[in-house]
């Protein structure tokens, strides 16, 4: 019987998130924040039965730290953020990516027949790199290897509509074969997007641009200093903004304010400027959209940028993929998948097990 092994690694800026198949059948999903932090040693600090979750990998002899309980601060921001060009030939993506292969399991030696990778838009042209790069077997602590077989990369716009298309089984599949469908991925560094005939991608009317979530905080940021001038704030911690937007409330020196407005501030302002200015990005490249039938929108930020998509398209259908933090990798996960039985049923399974 064949089992293959096929692992979906979705490295964002904000988050990463790791998609693999259980022995039992189900789906195991972990996300953590990504944020890579160099370590001096391997030891995971915490009270007896508190383990921290967090696992320690090396990248060109440095070790980092990598999981939901790393620390954040505003150095650690600077971490997460990654330059869209080079980040994937960046020590802090192989950080990343190793981190989550690691959590796979305490095996001395990973194998791994498909890795499942996703890329802004913009940046897909590097695919044949990024894949030759981590095709192979890597070393990603002084104790373990990773093995990997073959390595796929998709556009992670396409994860999402796909994780749309398998929630809706197979009549979803078929109503959309033929439909014109925009899919919309706002991120934490990129607003990122598709226009497609089915899963059929129109390159010349997809694309991304640098107006994700790190552009809405730094415009709240700078709303929410001018504002709160009785703090008397140089500069406010990230984090807290971004925890802000998940929590509604904003929390400065053990105090609780509603956000994103409260009798002290009010930064909807803010954030409707950066999020028009992402979905006029998409206008631009795919036009008032007449000829589109259906709107999805992921990922983590997906209801900050929903009223400004709304507005932009007023007269179509606009779904949010149900779970968008991880829609993109759940979706890469079921086009590795499927690129498996393709290669099953063509009889070359046998040549991916020899690469």
């Amino acid at each position: 019987m064949i089992n293959p092994v096929i692992v979906t690694v979705d490295v964002g800026y904000g988050t990463t998130t790791c998609v693999h198949k259980e022995s039992i059948g189900s789906y195991a999903v972990k996300t953590f924040p990504s944020l890579p932090i160099p370590v001096k040693s391997e030891v995971n600090l915490g009270l007896a039965g508190e383990e921290r979750d967090v696992t320690n990998v090396e990248v060109d002899g440095i070790t980092y730290e990598v999981g939901n309980d790393v620390g954040t601060s505003i150095g650690s921001r600077n971490v997460r953020v990654l330059n869209t060009e080079s980040f994937i030939t960046s020590d802090r993506y192989k950080a990343l990516l190793f981190g989550a292969l690691s959590f796979l399991g305490k095996s001395n030696h990973i194998d791994i027949d498909v890795l499942v990778l996703g890329l802004p838009v913009s940046v897909m042209f590097r695919k044949e790199e990024l894949s030759k790069i981590y095709t192979g077997t890597h070393q990603i602590t002084s104790k373990r290897k990773v093995t990997i077989r073959q390595v796929l990369v998709y556009e992670q716009p396409l994860g999402a509509l796909m994780t749309y298309l398998r929630q809706g089984g197979n009549e979803r599949f078929a109503q959309c074969k033929d439909k014109t469908i925009l899919s919309i991925d706002p991120g934490y560094m990129t607003t990122d997007f598709i226009t497609s005939k089915g899963i059929k991608v129109n390159p010349n009317r997809s694309d991304d641009s640098e107006t994700g979530m790190s552009k809405v905080i730094a415009a709240v940021e700078v709303a929410l200093r001018s504002q709160l001038e009785s703090f008397n704030l140089k500069q406010i911690n990230p984090e807290l903004i971004d925890q802000a937007f998940i929590t509604r409330k904003l929390k400065l020196y053990g105090k609780s304010m509603d956000f994103p407005k409260c009798d002290l501030f009010d930064v909807t302002s803010a954030i409707r400027s950066v999020c028009d200015e992402a979905i006029t990005s998409v206008v631009n490249k795919v036009g008032d959209g007449q000829d589109i039938d259906l709107i999805i929108v992921s990922g983590g930020a997906a209801e900050v940028y929903l009223p400004s998509i709304k507005r932009a398209f007023p007269f179509h259908t606009i779904e949010v993929v149900d779970d968008s933090l991880t829609a993109v990798a759940r979706g890469l996960q079921t086009a590795g998948e499927q690129f498996i039985r393709g290669a099953i049923a063509r009889g070359d399974y046998q040549k991916l097990q020899a690469m």
